[in-house]
């Protein structure tokens, strides 16, 4: 219908291989500058995108270092064995962690997370914080602190892609969504959500079904 340029369409996915196939598959329906020009990327590389050229509004160094997953784990795990917690306390907490950094980072109101567990996270955050670190949950989590305190960026990253698809929308998570809501409200954009209910399988995340509802 010609209502959208290639270059205001962003095709959001969870992994690098769905985000690959994605755009290869976009290669074999458009002209090769329009497959370039459309933004087929996973959430976590949309965050880094938008914090590195914004993050310093919110206290952050734009040269960060992410911490990969296994070191992540391995500064979360010392850390808890240092405050004298077990094998069986540390798989509870690192199942948590993402709801408790999610709630320390956005002061959210009263919650039954343990205390423990959020002073060993607090630590967690101060070490990465000491080396200019984030890891993948920061990502989206300093994301949505970025768009709540200053609206205005939303808007602006809204408005370079009003046209956003969401592959396995129903594996998105809080804070996923209010990403969107961010940049849908903000850009005045459109969202189309792709995906099937009945393939939810990633609550253990934190993703949460009734999103895609």
């Amino acid at each position: 219908s010609q209502d959208a340029a290639p270059e205001e369409m962003l095709a959001l996915t969870f992994t690098r291989k769905a985000a690959r196939e994605m755009s290869e598959r976009l290669s074999a329906l458009l002209t090769s500058a329009e497959a370039r020009s459309v933004g087929a990327i996973t959430f976590h590389r949309l965050c880094l995108r938008i914090l590195r050229h914004e993050g310093h509004r919110i206290g952050l160094p734009s040269d960060f270092i992410l911490c990969s997953e296994m070191d992540a784990k391995a500064m979360a795990s010392d850390l808890f064995k240092r405050w004298g917690g077990d094998k069986r306390g540390l798989s509870d907490f690192m199942a948590q962690l993402p709801a408790l950094k999610t709630h320390l980072a956005l002061t959210l109101p009263k919650t039954t997370l343990s205390d423990t567990h959020l002073g060993v996270c607090r630590k967690y955050q101060d070490a990465l914080r000491d080396n200019a670190m984030l890891d993948m949950d920061d990502l989206e989590i300093e994301t949505v602190r970025l768009f709540q305190k200053h609206p205005d960026v939303g808007t602006r990253f809204g408005r370079r892609g009003r046209w956003i698809f969401v592959d396995e929308y129903q594996d998105t998570n809080a804070n996923q969504v209010s990403i969107l809501k961010a940049l849908i409200c903000g850009g005045q954009g459109e969202i189309c959500a792709i995906g099937d209910a009945d393939q939810a399988i990633y609550g253990f995340r934190g993703s949460d079904v009734r999103h895609f509802h």
